[in-house]
Parts: C-alpha cells; structure tokens; sequence
C-alpha cells in the first residue's frame, strides 16, 4: 500500500494511476470471500474517488471513476461478511458522497446499526471505549442527514440510538429483563446466567490467574451465545419483536411529560436543537459551526485545567474568567437565547412558578455549562441568562429520564443518608471542607444517617452501604481518568471507587445522590457523547436525582451548596428529592448575588434526573 499511501500525500494523477493498478492487482490475487478482499475494494473506492475530482480530465473518465468507485462502495457496505468497522466506513463515505437527502439517511442508518457490532459485549468495556472514541462525530451527522431528510424525530431517534451506546446496553438490558422474567421466567434465567458470567470478565472479577486468551475465547463464546439467546426471544415470545432493540420516537416523547427536552446537535455542515416536547418536536437551526463550538469549548476546558494545576497562576485565573464570559455569551446568543425564545421562554417568570428544560447536548457542547449561558459583563440586560428564565436539568438520554421518573421511590427502611467523607486521602491534599459538610449533613439528618470516614471508607465498606441506603453524599476527591474513563471516580480510604464499580450495580431502592467533589459530571474529551463519569454512574445505577459538578470548585462554595439544598430538600431526617433540581437553582441564585462573586464559583453545580 505505499503506492496508495503516496498517492494520498500528493494528490497527482500519475501516483494516483499506479495506485490503482497496485489495487487491482491486489484484489486478483485473493477471493472474493478472503479477508482482504473488502479491504482492498474499499481502498480501490476511495482512489477512484479522488482521482475522479482531478482536473484536465475528461467528463467521462471523471464519471466512470465516480460509477466505478460508487459500484466498489456498494460491494463493501451491503457484504454481510465486511467486518463491521469497514461497512461503517463504507456506508458513511457512501452517504458523505450521495445527492439525495433520503439517500444520504438511508446509509447514515445503516451506519449506526453497525455501531452495536462495533461496541459488542464480546469485547472488554475498555476495548468498546477504544472503538467508539473512533465514531464520535458519526452520530451527529446521521442526525444532521434526518433533519437535511425533513425527519426530525429520525433525528432524535438516531442521536439517542447511537449516544451513550455502553450505558444503553445495560439499560435496554434491566428493563426487557424484568418483563422477561415475568413472561418467560427459565429464558429469563439462562440469559442473567450468561449476563453475569459476561460481567463479571468485565470487571475482572472472574477466575483469577486465568490466561488472556482463555478470557478473551470465553467471552467471544458467551457473547455468541448471548446474541442466539436474544434472538430466539425475539422470534419465538409473543409481544417480544423488539426485546433489547432500541426505542422508538413514540417511547423516547415520554421523556417530555414534564416539560421540554433539548438536545442540541453538533455536526459538520450544521448545528440545530431539537426541543423535544409533549407533542413531538422543534426544530431551532442555529447560526453557529461545528468549528466554533469544538474552538469555544476546547478554549474553556484548556483554561480550565490550566487553573486545575498546582502552579496554577492569577493570570491563569484571570483568562479563565475572561474565556468563561465570552464563551458564555456567544452560546446565549447563538444557541441557548435562540432555543428559549421558540419554546416561548423569553422572560423571567412573573412569579414563583418556574418552567423546567432538561439539556441534552452531544459533542463539545456536553463539557459547556447550559444553565449559566447569557451576558454577565457588567450592565447586562436583566433576564439575559438562562438560571433567570428556567430550572435547567441534564440528561445523558432521553431514555435515562423516561426510566428515573418511572422507577418507584424507596422503601421506608431504606431512607437513609451515607455520608462518605474523607478529609485526609491517602497520597493526596487534605479536604478541610469535609469537617463543615458532614457536620451539615448530620444536622440535616440526625439519625437517619451512616457515615463513613477515613479508614472506614474503604471502597468495599462504601460498595456495601449502597444497597442499604437511598440517599448519598460524597465529600472525597474525584478524578478523571483520559485514557480509560471507566476508571475514572471518586477516592476513597483504599482505593478508587470507580464508573466501572458503579456501573455493575442496580440499586432499586436509590433516589438521591450529592458529588460536590471536583469534576465529577464530565466525560473525557474524546467521549463526551459516552458520559462515562461517576454522576452518570450513579443515575444509571438507580439515583434518580444527582448533584455533581462539571469542574473543580471552591470548598467553601460546595459547602454553601450543599447546606442550602439540603435546607430546601429535608424535613424531619426526611429528604424530598422531587425537590432537588429547584432547590439547586435557588441555591445557585443564591450564590450569584453574593458579593464579588465570579462565574466560575457558581457555575459548576448541575442536576441531573426528572
């Protein structure tokens, strides 16, 4: 392939030439069911392909170039025996290449079909994090070709489908199961069989001293034997056609019972919202590129880590301020302003009763904070921000929130709070807050509380009081973790409580859960459309509410927060987590009016859940 490797560095029509004959030569020499033989089909595509937009040839070798690369195309992308990360490619380059609209969403679909292949519970969680890190923008663009289609809940469908793709194996998993198991109790049984021997691989709580291979051969064949599984459902269970297959649009408008969601799409050729309501959904072009808002984010998140060192400098501080001000305001005027005005949110409201929009952004936007868009330099307009005009709340999905607000609220012997508090981490700076916020939470609390702190906080004693407890807050450090997210967590006394911990669990009877720790609402910026991070742990696991945060935060602030949520939410050791996502906004309110407050002391706090 080093003819074909330097035909892409030149472009010219000679090295372009032998390219294809190396091509053509290469497919002579394997059958059409070899291994090699899509890969070197898709090769000849995309040669023929550029060599049909080079200039001073005729109209009809340029044409027969397109046809020939079209055909090539074809016969990579409709090949059940492609392998899936190749048809991907074939059918988004094929959909890139088409003039017609439906044409284009046809092959866009067929793509993101391939995504489950590519993400396949065969693999380890750490493999499909690779493998999707490749697809970020793939999602967006289907969207971005449903709304070209005239389909706006396509749209939605589709950027649902293909978003949070290893959250939403395990949630299409619990619910289908249990309406299995009451349907079918003995295939209900042989699947969770599979299921737990399948997680626990995962986790790597399986055999131990068990060679790599052994794994990896027994989890191909649990896999194979999970998908027969599934697909015998499918065809023999009465009612069950659509066992562990994504939602359509008609499920996915649940999630607006309570007021709009928006998801905000993020492709190359163009950026819309989609607000999601009661009565189907809104289309808000928006007059922003893809370009500015990877630029804008990638400008905040890059000042923001800078003031996350220890050298961190006051000039540092200051650029951070100025980058947050201006970031803000350019995505109140192009996206956030634009979005409330068309849903008829262009005021403050005029008395106590304030409207709920839940946010749901994909791509860089998922790293901005939605609720503090708007003018904050000095003499701004009154009601310029969104916290003036509506209670924001996040959700990684629309299904997440369907699922939160049907979930049944706890058992009374479970109302408790697990306070986890560690002032002294082992290897790390001391947390002098978690004195003033555990003592908050037990005058909240009294009785109804357990806590666990310093060597009593150990990662297994913290898994351990999950179960028992409806309630949780965590004073404790929290990290990321870039090259593999699903490490990614809070520390405790022994170790790291981690997404991947989290993430195994289904905690019925949980309802509420408060992460004032730093960073403990972002993905890594290569995932952002995955949310893997330990909120998103948590609300998947069963917390129906989570308070977290996007970045670090001041101590004192995350006490004040705390302190003036719980005085809103709690009642008698009682907690009412309906509550929540209001007593967060008037706490937020709250500390904006304090005087000498800056943005970036108010802005992290968010809410996540119905």
């Amino acid at each position: 392939m080093c003819l074909s490797a330097r035909s892409d560095e030149t472009g010219k029509l000679p090295d372009l030439n032998d390219a294809i004959t190396a091509v053509h030569g290469a497919l002579g020499e394997v059958t059409a069911d070899h291994p090699d033989h899509a890969r070197h089909l898709y090769q000849l595509a995309l040669l023929q392909s550029a060599r049909s937009a080079v200039a001073g040839r005729s109209a009809a070798a340029r044409a027969a170039d397109r046809a020939a690369a079209d055909e090539a195309l074809g016969l990579v992308a409709d090949s059940a025996g492609t392998p899936p990360m190749l048809r991907l490619d074939a059918f988004q380059y094929r959909a890139q290449r088409q003039q017609d609209p439906a044409a284009a969403l046809a092959d866009y679909e067929r793509a993101v079909a391939c995504v489950p292949l590519l993400a396949w519970h065969g693999l380890s969680r750490t493999d499909r994090e690779r493998l999707l890190r490749e697809l970020s923008a793939l999602t967006q663009n289907a969207a971005a070709a449903a709304l070209d289609a005239g389909r706006p809940e396509r749209a939605v469908e589709l950027l649902e489908h293909g978003r949070t793709v290893l959250w939403n194996q395990a949630l299409d998993l619990a619910a289908d199961m249990t309406a299995l198991s009451r349907a079918e109790p003995e295939r209900a049984a042989r699947l969770t069989r599979t299921r737990t021997e399948l997680q626990a691989l995962d986790t790597g709580s399986g055999t131990p001293y068990t060679p790599h291979s052994q794994t990896a051969d027994r989890r191909m064949a649990l896999a194979r034997e999970w998908d027969e599984l599934t697909e015998r459902v499918r065809q023999e269970v009465p009612g069950f056609r659509d066992f562990l297959l994504p939602p359509r649009f008609g499920e996915l408008r649940r999630a607006a019972d309570r007021g709009p969601v928006v998801l905000i799409n993020v492709a190359g050729r163009r950026c819309d919202a989609l607000a999601v309501t009661r009565t189907g959904v809104r289309t808000v072009p928006l007059d922003i590129t893809g370009t500015e808002i990877t630029r804008a984010a990638t400008d905040y998140v890059s000042d923001l880590e800078a003031c996350d060192q220890p050298d961190a400098t006051e000039e540092d501080y200051d650029r951070l301020g100025r980058t947050t001000e201006s970031v803000l305001a350019r995505m109140w005027e192009a996206v956030a302003s634009p979005v409330l005005d068309a849903l008829g949110l262009n005021s403050p409201p005029g008395n106590d009763s304030w409207p709920r929009v839940w946010w749901c952004p994909t791509g860089p936007l998922a790293f901005l904070p939605f609720h503090a868009m708007g003018l904050h330099a000095p003499g701004a307009p009154p009601g310029t921000c969104v916290l003036d005009r509506v209670v924001s709340s996040y959700t990684p999905t629309l299904r997440a929130l369907v699922r939160s607000r049907d979930r049944r609220p706890p058992g009374s012997g479970r109302r408790r709070m697990l306070m986890v508090a560690m002032e002294q981490t082992p290897g790390m700076r001391s947390l002098p807050h978690a004195r003033d916020e555990l003592r908050l939470v037990r005058a909240h609390f009294a009785d109804a509380c357990t806590v666990r702190s310093g060597p009593e906080a150990s990662r297994a004693a913290v898994l351990g009081e999950l179960g028992g407890h409806s309630w949780a807050h965590f004073c404790c450090h929290g990290d990321m973790a870039p090259r593999s997210p699903s490490d990614s967590g809070i520390e405790l006394y022994d170790a790291r409580l981690t997404v991947g911990d989290i993430a195994g669990l289904d905690l019925e009877e949980a309802e509420f859960a408060f992460l004032p720790s730093c960073r403990t609402a972002v993905s890594d910026f290569g995932l952002p459309d995955e949310a893997i991070h330990i909120s998103a742990a948590l609300h998947f696991a069963g917390y129906r509410h989570v308070v977290a945060t996007l970045w670090s935060v001041y101590d004192r602030f995350a006490t004040y927060i705390a302190d003036h949520v719980y005085a809103s939410v709690v009642a008698n050791g009682t907690l009412d987590a309906e509550r929540t996502a209001l007593a967060l906004h008037e706490a937020v309110r709250e500390l904006r009016r304090e005087p000498g407050m800056e943005l970036i002391c108010w802005t992290p706090f968010i809410h996540t859940g119905p």
